[in-house]
């Protein structure tokens, strides 16, 4: 039996809109989503060429856009990694655990589902669980630096610092030339405060990797602990030419440039933190604090500081001292005493140090005093 032309034209139609709708229920799938490789042998693609270093990095990646194929386009999170890769060789984060699981059931003895589920615990907070996996990644392939790295990154998430180094340190000896160990390690170093092994650390990563945002981060930050400011903004200076768009770099340079009593630059640089990341309260708060105490009055502006802090403020749910005390300091530079106490009142009852009750106690009788907070020079 002969088609009817009418019969002829709708097979034609559907024939040619398949494609687009095929097309626009991946985009509906698989767009914006987080996703994890479901393989070892997982690799991003750019221009049909394989890109070498996603082989050697664990990382979840978001869908930026889908493309015919269908193709998709993604950037891993924390990395500079970007290219495409096709939907059956990657697996949603929120199917990752399950996925993992049935690959272990399978192959009991395989590291790398343990390594993956460990990641994606992780990433979902269940750190515990998450080192039960690194641990049998590791007895699995014991000259795992991914494995090794990860479970560190974990160790310094529960603040037992000495285990993640000692994970970084064996991930160095097995691979020298390892940037995120020598990034990992560097990042502990600065947080129990020794500046000189993070600098250190930071620069034998560097050398590695010119292009290693991280670790001009880390060295900028240690350097500023150093009380060395100007060597901090070389390194964040650095940061922001990779990264234009890193809030974080511009609110750690303010500060170091705050150090140097450039404030005018320092709120150049919190507005454009403030600029990238509204959401994020730090450089709300730092801005405000130059405005309602800086040494120099041509800074201070008591109005425009309640704003910012209480964006600040906003953004934390009212309940971060620090911000609190800084929103006391803005009202008091405003003139307006009542509610200078009122906030400092609220933020020592949130202090959790006892340096930071004693620091505000003595505004709180400043503020009764009706005198307002001054910042000494640095």
């Amino acid at each position: 039996m002969f088609a009817t032309p009418l019969r002829c034209f709708v097979a034609v139609a559907l024939a040619l809109v398949a494609p687009t709708l095929l097309r626009a229920q991946a985009e509906t799938d698989w767009a914006g989503k987080r996703v994890i490789p479901r393989s070892r042998t997982f690799v991003l693609r750019l221009d049909d060429e394989p890109v070498e270093a996603s082989r050697k990095v664990i990382a979840i990646y978001r869908v930026e856009r889908v493309d015919d194929g269908p193709s998709l386009w993604l950037q891993a999170e924390g990395h500079r990694l970007r290219g495409s890769a096709k939907p059956d060789e990657v697996v949603p984060v929120e199917r990752a655990v399950e996925v993992f699981s049935d690959q272990l059931r399978a192959h009991p003895q395989d590291a790398f589902p343990y390594l993956m589920r460990a990641f994606v615990r992780h990433d979902q907070g269940e750190l515990d669980a998450a080192l039960r996996d690194y641990d049998q990644a590791i007895r699995l392939d014991p000259r795992s630096t991914p494995a090794l790295c990860n479970r560190a990154r974990a160790w310094s998430d529960k603040q037992d610092y000495d285990k993640a180094i000692a994970d970084y340190s064996a991930a160095i000896r097995l691979d020298p030339k390892c940037v995120l160990a020598y990034v990992g390690r560097a990042t502990v170093w600065g947080t129990k405060r020794d500046f000189d092994r993070a600098i250190e650390d930071s620069s034998e990563a560097i050398w590695l990797d010119p292009l290693a945002i991280t670790a001009y981060c880390n060295r900028g930050r240690a350097w500023y602990g150093k009380k060395e400011p100007g060597k901090a903004i070389v390194d964040y200076n650095m940061v922001i030419r990779l990264d234009s768009q890193n809030s974080s770099a511009y609110h750690q340079r303010a500060l170091a440039w705050k150090a140097l009593r450039s404030y005018g630059k320092a709120i150049a640089d919190l507005d454009e933190a403030v600029r990238i990341a509204p959401e994020q309260p730090a450089a709300y708060d730092s801005r405000a604090w130059i405005w309602a105490t800086s040494p120099d009055a041509k800074y201070r502006d008591g109005k425009k500081a309640i704003e910012s802090a209480t964006k600040a403020c906003e953004r934390t749910g009212w309940k971060n001292a620090s911000y609190l005390a800084t929103l006391a300091a803005a009202c008091a530079e405003a003139g307006d005493f009542d509610a200078a106490v009122r906030w400092q009142t609220q933020a020592n009852s949130l202090a959790s140090q006892a340096e930071d009750r004693a620091k505000g106690e003595v505004r709180l009788r400043l503020y009764r005093e009706k005198t307002p907070y001054r910042e000494r020079d640095p």
